[in-house]
């Protein structure tokens, strides 16, 4: 199925940090889109939401005021939250680098340990480049 979700389209999974941006200015969804060069489905897993909770309770204010503003993009834009399930001994990143394997899709982060580990498996994976303000592939880079 390659990185193709429903309709053709490819489907990309936002990770914590991607999600985070938003509230610094950053068009995560835009700069997705124009890398991709088409509108992909976009999916939260149950795990990002989770930490987004975590983070909105406990982080330092910034980071309060982020996973808020993540929750609210969430819901605002009505993104798909997906059930993850880990197993056992699995951490976040290993649960989400395993769905999306096996669902064949792109995952965006910039998490470099969790886009290394992407890679190894080989995932695509979208990352945010601040030097350049924007959002660029990694890994084999699919035509859509």
């Amino acid at each position: 199925m390659g990185c193709r979700g429903r309709l053709g389209r490819p489907t990309v999974v936002l990770d914590t940090n991607m999600l985070m941006l938003l509230h610094q200015g950053v068009d995560v969804i835009g700069a997705l889109e124009e890398a991709l060069n088409t509108k992909p489905r976009y999916v939260v897993p149950d795990l990002v939401v989770e930490e987004l909770e975590r983070i909105a309770e406990k982080g330092s204010p910034k980071e309060r005021r982020a996973a808020r503003f993540a929750m609210n993009v969430i819901e605002r834009l009505g993104l798909d939250v997906v059930r993850v399930e880990r197993q056992s001994g699995e951490s976040v990143d290993d649960a989400l680098a395993r769905y999306a394997k096996e669902h064949g899709y792109i995952v965006a982060t910039s998490d470099r340990e969790l886009r290394r580990k992407l890679r190894r498996m080989g995932v695509l994976d979208a990352y945010y480049r601040e030097s350049e303000n924007r959002v660029e592939l990694g890994g084999d880079t699919p035509v859509f």
